[in-house]
């Protein structure tokens, strides 16, 4: 077991207890939408923020992390960035930005980050959601349970992900109504 599988368990028990999710089928009011990546692709991120114009999101109720295993110095960021620096030996995440993406409770979260991304993963499996939508994995083995729904698409199709993603959100809406 690697010292990042430790720090992420130690957090994992720290946070879980405490996770409420909301409920889906709350009608009309404020709906919120969170964004894990794991790259700061500018193409990627305009998919995503496509989205978030088509559901009708507002700025306030819209939030993106992107998960890197570490960050160059030069590197320029638009929003916050969790890397494996940021979560303490004892499973404190030291990163406020982080901290504050996950205190919101929201409707739908959606990961879009490499299979074997540990800390995408992590923050979807804390994130308080009443929906959690990620990639399917492509890899034998690999675990996906942390999703609600997983959509296959290869990491270079996000446009792909994104259309299967409103066909199911429909077919969802249809059932709760």
């Amino acid at each position: 077991m690697k010292l990042l599988d430790l720090k992420i368990a130690a957090a994992q028990r720290k946070r879980i207890p405490g996770v409420v999710n909301p409920d889906l089928s709350t009608g009309k009011g404020t709906r919120k939408l969170g964004i894990i990546l794991d790259s700061e692709d500018s193409e990627l991120r305009d998919c995503f923020l496509n989205l978030k114009a088509e559901m009708g999101i507002g700025d306030l109720d819209f939030h993106i992390v992107t998960c890197k295993d570490k960050t160059a110095k030069n590197d320029i960021f638009h929003g916050p960035v969790f890397t494996k620096k940021d979560i303490s030996w004892s499973g404190k995440i030291k990163n406020g930005e982080v901290d504050l993406f996950l205190e919101n409770q929201y409707h739908l979260v959606i990961c879009f980050a490499e299979d074997d991304n540990k800390l995408a993963l992590l923050l979807v499996s804390l994130c308080a959601a009443a929906l959690k939508v990620g990639r399917a994995s492509m890899e034998e083995g690999v675990e996906d349970s942390v999703f609600d729904l997983s959509i296959s698409a290869s990491s270079a199709e996000p446009q792909i992900f994104i259309e299967e993603l409103k066909k199911y959100l429909k077919i969802i809406k249809k059932q709760v109504g």
